[in-house]
């Protein structure tokens, strides 16, 4: 081997690239584009970091879909993943969010070309949905871990993950798989596959292959899994935290006081006493920890050699991904009659008894009650399913022509995605009318409700029938685009060729959100009942150039310059440079700078403000509750204004502007043998005006900087207070809603090393000792929540509804003998100080994420391949948490798997 190409090989090992699960892959001596260049050239040559897995391998750890694949990638922080759509309204995507600078802020791919954004966004992120990506047809992961891309975009700030698929295929095989965990409760993941192709590109031609993958995983409800059953746990300090005021049997106000029949003891076990004199409901046991999924993805791509040195491709990829989920009941908050006969004290009917008198001296049997804060149990649990359908159209010509090397494709990209009610939403109009006595929308006055215990007959079919279901919701995004680039070699310098390459791009992005206005603003409890619909739209072009310049011997420099021009936001020029060195034959430097751009997302400037909940739970009235201290003479109300979690308004801002970045890097890549080989590379980032929420957490830390983000109750305008739910009861002027739509925060500024090593042992009688490690160390990560602002730190702390991991490693320890393949894996995740709303005796620290998986392949007869294992070996629950980010309760359900133990089990036959 020469000293180049032995090099050369290890840039790519030693970032993880198919040593850390599997065999140790052969060099590539073909030229071929690879991610992060526009200039073909030999896999490994490259100066930048490129992390690369194949699917092949991390079957053996039993990962079927692209959101498990990235958990193998350490420098991904993400935090929104599918089981965040149970309590959020995130679409039911998972993202990648490389260097935990935003899902946005990372540019993922499908055969290096874009694909269109998840088009379901209420407020937090625009990007490529992992759920939808074909994943049965891809063949390898590639992961730029470097700033933003002079060759994709520059607004590739944090990076690039390149999903690559088979580029031809013959035959048939067929793969299934299953994962069953050993504890009972829910949680099964199945899965089918098929891949079927003929014709040879290099003997006939043309090839036409297809895969489709189909894959379906059953809910996990809380109440199977004891550390997130519940949100009372005294003995970690959670009492009231993570209690609703709105419960079953209902609390309920009459001017400035507060009562509940059943107290004093409550309705154990979803209903609790609090240390507000109330009940409180525990709404975590009713959530689900993994909601239903079920994922089905094809491609078929047929491809045409129209001569040695001319290839024509025309490629359709579709990924559809169904989620269903179930949270508590829902809340509403009308008055009620005291001709009401479950009034307290009053007969009751419909052989149902009547609810038990009030004799406090503050309760007035004479006057309406102003506010019943009730759960509607009788409906059952609240569950929507969110149907995304993501598709791409590709024609593809890439080819030479004397010494130039050249490509031209055409896509569409198109997004849907439904939001379906299936049970447990009421119409908020409808049940006030069955407590007030009053007509309903249908001219017809309602049986009499009881929020204090059982329904009539009567009452509880009314219940049913108010209930709002079917589809609410509707995004959809449709992205179009031109892509072209050539290059080739146009000068020989004395130690090798300048090679250069020229691109343009493209692109006009379209979204739109659609309501059904009628019903879903009286779809209590839905978080979208100030929803409007919206629309936006915009082209930019792109064009680049790139030089590979060989400076001296073994060194090689790479110079990018990148112009993009947007419809909306103007131009930009962005550079990028990067060098290799190789000053000796074991050993590579490597570096490289960048700047990038990034304009707001179509959803950042034009989604309408829609009303959803602070992901706290925990958060205090700065006026009527300051410090957690009710203000009575203020009127304030301990159980509405005090650790309690508020209505937040998120979405677009027509204001916003663009944010700018520079990212560099450095590193060393040695390989003192054959069989060993170490990286370690150093990595800076700086976002400035970053887009983003000013998180609930800082506005109520600093009520006086952000006076203009909470509103009041007088302040809305009458005809809207119903939407409201702290408005119309208690005293004083409560917080109707916190306004956290988009703005320009202040500067981000992260930093940190990456580590890696293979090596493998010569073979023996015994076989071959394998072994792969990645990891990364974050040194710094700080934020400002404005310009100028003071520097926030993030790391290894729960700040602004979220930690940031210091150090993150995947680890690898493999043993291979003839047809048997062992691979012994690790995954750790440090731990962080939590959210500690907490009296400081209970103050805990988040321990660390730590599993091991172990996996047996064997493929011994012909054509077959069989994997076993189990993963989380050692049964790990999720360490503990006091976060009111959820539901669910009692840890981290963005960070922990609540799984535990599960037997893995995949087969795959190729005819």
């Amino acid at each position: 081997m020469s000293s180049r190409s032995r090099i050369c090989k290890a840039a790519v090992l030693a970032m993880g690239g198919g040593a850390m699960i599997g065999g140790w892959p052969a060099a590539q001596a073909e030229r071929v584009e690879i991610t992060g260049s526009s200039i073909r050239q030999i896999s490994g040559e490259a100066a930048l970091p490129i992390t690369v897995i194949k699917t092949e391998d991390l079957a053996k750890a039993g990962v079927t879909n692209a959101e498990q694949a990235l958990s193998f990638i350490t420098s991904n922080q993400s935090s929104i993943n599918t089981a965040t759509s149970i309590s959020g309204i995130n679409g039911g995507a998972s993202n990648a969010d490389l260097r935990g600078l935003g899902a946005s802020r990372t540019l993922v791919l499908v055969n290096g070309k874009r694909m269109v954004a998840n088009s379901y966004d209420s407020g937090g992120v625009t990007a490529v949905d992992l759920n939808t990506i074909p994943y049965g047809a891809v063949e390898r992961i590639e992961v730029l871990n470097d700033g933003a891309s002079a060759i994709y975009g520059s607004d590739a700030v944090a990076g690039v993950v390149n999903f690559i698929t088979r580029r031809e295929y013959q035959g048939l095989t067929l793969n299934g798989s299953l994962s069953q965990p050993f504890s009972s409760g829910g949680g099964e993941n199945y899965d089918i596959g098929a891949t079927g192709g003929i014709g040879s590109l290099a003997e006939q031609g043309w090839n036409l292959f297809g895969s489709i993958n189909y894959r379906w995983q059953k809910a996990l409800p809380a109440s199977a899994r004891s550390f997130a059953s519940t949100g009372y746990i005294p003995s970690r300090g959670l009492q009231d935290q993570l209690l609703s005021i709105f419960t079953f049997p209902s609390n309920y106000f009459q001017g400035d006081f507060e009562f509940n029949p059943s107290l004093p003891g409550c309705q154990a076990p979803s209903s609790r006493p609090t240390g507000f004199g109330d009940c409180g409901f525990d709404y975590s046991a009713y959530s689900d920890l993994i909601p239903k999924q079920t994922q089905l993805s094809a491609m078929i791509k047929g491809s045409y050699a129209v001569d040695k040195e001319n290839l024509v491709s025309l490629e359709f990829l579709q990924g559809n991904n169904t989620v269903t989920g179930s949270i508590a009941p829902t809340v509403v908050f009308p008055g009620m009659s005291n001709s009401n006969p479950f009034f307290p004290g009053g007969a009751g009917s419909g052989g149902v008894p009547g609810t038990p008198a009030n004799t406090s001296p503050d309760f007035d049997p004479t006057a309406p009650i102003d506010a019943v804060l009730w759960r509607t149990t009788a409906a059952g649990k609240r569950s929507s399913t969110i149907e995304s359908k993501t598709d791409r159209f590709l024609l593809d010509w890439t080819g030479s022509h004397g010494a130039w090397d050249y490509s031209v494709a055409a896509l569409q990209s198109n997004s849907n995605v439904k939001n379906i009610f299936n049970n447990g939403y009421v119409n908020s109009d409808g049940i006030a009318a069955g407590l007030g006595g009053t007509p309903d929308a249908s001219g017809q006055v309602p049986p009499w409700l009881n929020p204090f215990g059982a329904q009539t007959a009567a009452g509880m079919a009314y219940v049913q029938s108010q209930q709002i279901t079917g589809l609410l919701q509707q995004s959809e995004g449709r992205l179009r685009g031109l892509k072209a680039d050539a290059s080739a070699e146009v000068y020989r310098l004395p130690d090798g060729p300048l090679t250069m390459a020229l691109g343009l791009e493209y692109y006009r992005d379209q979204v739109s959100i659609t309501n059904d206005l009628a019903r879903i603003g009286q779809a209590a409890g839905s978080g979208l009942e100030g929803a409007f619909d919206s629309w936006g739209s915009r082209s930019w072009t792109g064009l680049f150039v790139e030089f590979n310049v060989p400076v001296v011997k073994n060194l090689e420099l790479n110079l990018a310059l990148r112009y993009d021009n947007y419809s909306d936001f103007g131009s930009t020029t962005n550079p990028k440079a990067s060098l290799r060195w190789t000053p000796t034959k074991e050993l590579l430097v490597r570096g490289s700078y960048n700047t990038g751009f990034r304009a707001p997302s179509l959803y950042d400037v034009y989604s309408q403000p829609q009303l959803t909940n602070t992901a706290s739970g925990s958060l205090s009235d700065p006026v009527l509750c300051p410090g957690g201290n009710v203000d009575t003479a203020a009127g304030g109300v301990e159980s509405r204004d005090c650790n309690t979690q508020y209505q937040q308004t998120l979405g677009g801002n027509t204001q916003v502007q663009p944010e700018t970045s520079t990212a560099w890097s450095t590193g060393l890549v040695f390989q003192p043998t054959a069989s060993l080989v170490m990286s370690i590379d150093y990595w800076n980032y700086v976002v400035n005006d970053s887009i983003g929420n000013v998180q609930e957490d800082a506005i109520f830390a600093d009520p006086v900087k952000y006076a203009d983000r909470i509103i009041r109750c007088s302040q809305v305008p009458p005809a809207q207070i119903g939407n409201y739910n702290n408005c119309g009861f208690g005293g004083g002027d409560p917080i109707a809603y916190v306004d956290n739509t988009k703005t320009n925060l202040g500067t981000y500024k992260t930093s940190g090393i990456d580590l890696a090593a293979t090596w493998r042992s010569p073979v023996a009688d015994y076989g071959r000792f394998l072994l792969g490690w990645q990891a990364t160390y974050v040194l710094n990560y700080e934020y400002q929540l404005e310009a100028g602002g003071v520097y926030n730190n993030n790391l290894g702390t729960y700040f602004n509804g979220q930690p940031v991991s210091r150090y993150r490693q995947v680890l690898n320890l493999g043993w291979q003998q003839g047809p048997w393949l062992a691979n012994l894996i690790n995954r750790y995740s440090s731990g962080y100080d939590d959210e500690n709303n907490v009296e400081p005796q209970y103050y805990n620290h988040v321990g660390a994420v730590n599993t091991w998986d172990l996996a047996l392949t064997w493929s011994g007869a012909k054509n077959t391949v069989i994997t076993a294992g189990v993963t989380n070996l050692f049964n790990q629950d999720p360490p503990f948490s006091n976060t009111s980010n959820g539901p669910p309760s009692g840890y981290d359900f963005r960070y922990g798997n609540p799984i535990g133990r599960a037997f893995i089990l995949r087969a795959t036959y190729a005819f």
